[in-house]
C-alpha cells in the first residue's frame, strides 16, 4: 500500500498465519473517531492457503457469503502485517452483521486483536489457552462452524506450551505443577 494507508469497506487482506500459511479477512465496517483513529468491522472466512500465491490465485473464486467470525478492532490492518489484495463489493448480509454495533463503532463494546482469534481457529494456538476456557466460542464465535484442526491445551507437549503462553499463564503453572 501507499505511505498514506486508507481503509474503505470490501477491502480484502491476505493475513499471514504463524505457520506461514495465509487466510483472508474483509473490512466491512469503517468508523473513524479522531485524528488518525478508528474502530473497524472485520469479517473472516474459514479458508486457508498454503501460500499467498495461491490466496490471490483464488481470490476470485471463493463464496464470500458466509464469514464465521465478525470483530471490531481498534488496530489497523498494516500494524498486523496483513496485506490488500483487492476491494471486492461484501457479499454477506452486512446490515444483519452490523445490526450489533454501538453509537461508537464496536460489537457489543469490545475491541478484539484479530490474532487472538485467527491462532486457536486454526490450530496454531491451544483453544482452551485463554483465560476462560470457553472464551472463544462464547465471545468470539458464537455460533461458528469449528474446524476439525483445531488443538487444546492437552494436543501440546509443555515445551511448546512454554513457547506460545505467556510464563506467567495459569496454565502453564498448572501443567509445570503437574509434571512435578
Amino acid at each position: 500500500m501507499s505511505k498514506k494507508h486508507t481503509l474503505e469497506e470490501g477491502q480484502i487482506y491476505a493475513i499471514p498465519l504463524s505457520d506461514k500459511s495465509y487466510t483472508i479477512g474483509q473490512l466491512v465496517n469503517h468508523y473513524p473517531l479522531k485524528k488518525n483513529l478508528s474502530v473497524d468491522t472485520y469479517i473472516f472466512f474459514n479458508y486457508r492457503f498454503s501460500n499467498k500465491i495461491e490466496l490471490v490465485n483464488s481470490i476470485d473464486d471463493l463464496d464470500l457469503k458466509k464469514p464465521y467470525s465478525v470483530i471490531t478492532s481498534s488496530g489497523a490492518p498494516w500494524q498486523y502485517d496483513w496485506e490488500l489484495i483487492k476491494i471486492k463489493n461484501i457479499e454477506c448480509n452486512k446490515n444483519t452483521i452490523l445490526s450489533n454495533l454501538d453509537n461508537e463503532g464496536y460489537i457489543d463494546g469490545t475491541s478484539t486483536n484479530p490474532k487472538v482469534l485467527l491462532k486457536s481457529y486454526f490450530g496454531l494456538f491451544p483453544w482452551d489457552g485463554y483465560f476462560k476456557d470457553d472464551y472463544l466460542e462464547e465471545f468470539l464465535l458464537p455460533n461458528a462452524e469449528m474446524r476439525d484442526d483445531i488443538k487444546y491445551l492437552k494436543d501440546y507437549t509443555t515445551e511448546e506450551l512454554k513457547e506460545l503462553l505467556p510464563p506467567n499463564s495459569p496454565k502453564l503453572i498448572k501443567r509445570l505443577k503437574e509434571e512435578e
